[in-house]
C-alpha cells in the first residue's frame, strides 16, 4: 500500500521533520499554503516563518484562516480548481 507524503490528522510529527520544514520555510522565496486546516502548531506557524524571512506568501483555501490575513495574496476556492490555472500561468510566463 502506498502512503501519501502528508501528515494526517492527529499524527505525530518527528522533530527532525519539523526542523527541516522550518529551515525550508525560513529560506524560501515563495511560500504557498494549500488547503491547510486544523494543522499542528509547528505546521501552522510555517507561513509566518517564511514571511518573516521575506518570502512572498500565497494561501489557497476554501475558507479564511488566521494566516490568510497575513498573506501577500489569498485565493479563496478549491485547490483542485485553482492549481491547474496557477500551473498554466507559471509555465506560460
Amino acid at each position: 500500500m502506498l502512503r501519501p507524503d502528508i501528515v494526517l490528522l492527529d499524527e505525530k510529527i518527528q522533530q527532525r521533520t519539523i526542523d527541516a520544514v522550518n529551515q525550508a520555510a525560513a529560506t524560501s522565496e515563495v511560500f504557498i499554503s494549500i488547503g491547510v486546516s486544523n494543522a499542528p502548531k509547528a505546521i501552522e506557524n510555517l507561513p509566518f516563518v517564511a514571511k518573516g524571512n521575506g518570502a512572498y506568501f500565497l494561501e489557497i483555501n476554501t475558507h479564511n484562516t488566521e494566516s490568510a490575513a497575513h498573506a501577500n495574496e489569498f485565493v479563496k476556492g478549491e485547490c483542485g480548481k485553482i492549481l491547474p490555472h496557477l500551473v498554466t500561468a507559471l509555465t506560460d510566463s
